[in-house]
């Protein structure tokens, strides 16, 4: 197995006056690079160095689960080519599990293959024969869009304990209990979704501001949207003997239906 973490403290490499503090502001968290080719990998990694804070050189055998899980995830440049139904579905599950952006490349995608990749959760195609310099710009302007999002979206309790139909959520420690007392594993997505219905119990939310509350992009399609909401909702009910807690509101959105008690004592009720 290739993967190769590799901490990167070094400041960006820029020109100019900035100071460090600047400087290291402008760092990219960690990236992961998805590719089996070697030589596109080590050029990568070669023009990355000192401009991310970590970079996670991989290939695509190697435990993607626990890959994705590294915190704090920055961006994923994922190598397409040779383009292949495993890999476009490899593309869409791990749209499904991180809320970060996603930068598909290759070196003879056609524009089938662009569009389609856009389709499953890239959020953007660049050719594998592009100067990297395209691919760097390209990174830090998803990542001003996903901070403009950011502030477009802020949560009411970035901390705290909610209770509903028996579940508790420590957002905190991001540990979700489920009403027998079993700890429920959520992904960065299924969390972000769940805190925002919590935020606005009996409220309905539309897909944008769902898609601005999990950070993902707010130009993906509707069906991005329903699939995230309806394995939460999966989650959510599965043990539920109260009925539905998330409704859905045709052509509009989705609709927190349950009772939420925050841990300041207040209890709010579906309005």
């Amino acid at each position: 197995m290739y993967h190769d973490r590799r901490c990167l403290q070094n400041l960006p490499k820029h020109t100019g006056n900035s100071s460090n503090s600047e400087a290291g502001a402008d760092l990219l968290d960690d990236v992961v690079v998805l590719t089996d080719d070697g030589d596109f990998r080590d050029r990568v990694v070669s023009f990355l160095d000192g401009r991310v804070r970590s970079l996670s050189p991989a290939q695509w055998s190697d435990d993607l689960v626990s890959l994705l899980k590294r915190e704090p995830l920055g961006l994923v440049l994922i190598d397409l080519w040779p383009v292949a139904a495993d890999r476009l579905d490899q593309l869409r599950w791990i749209r499904s599990q991180v809320a970060v952006p996603i930068i598909a490349t290759g070196s003879r995608l056609e524009a089938a293959d662009r569009i389609l990749a856009l389709e499953l959760g890239a959020d953007a195609c660049i050719a594998k024969t592009s100067e990297l310099q395209e691919f760097w710009a390209t990174a830090r302007a998803l990542r001003r869009r996903e901070c403009l999002a950011r502030q477009t979206y802020a949560p009411a309790a970035e901390r705290g304990i909610d209770r509903f139909n028996g579940w508790t959520l420590n957002r905190a420690s991001r540990a979700l209990i489920d009403p027998e007392g079993k700890t429920v594993t959520l992904n960065r997505t299924h969390h972000a979704l769940l805190a925002a219905f919590l935020d606005a119990p009996g409220r309905t939310l539309t897909r944008l501001q769902l898609s601005q509350a999990t950070r993902l992009r707010t130009d993906i399609s509707d069906r991005t949207i329903d699939v995230q909401v309806l394995r939460l909702r999966r989650i959510l009910e599965r043990t539920s003997a109260e009925g539905p807690i998330i409704e859905t509101e045709r052509g509009v959105g989705y609709r927190f239906v349950a009772s939420v008690q925050r841990d300041d004592g207040l209890l709010r009720k579906p309005r």
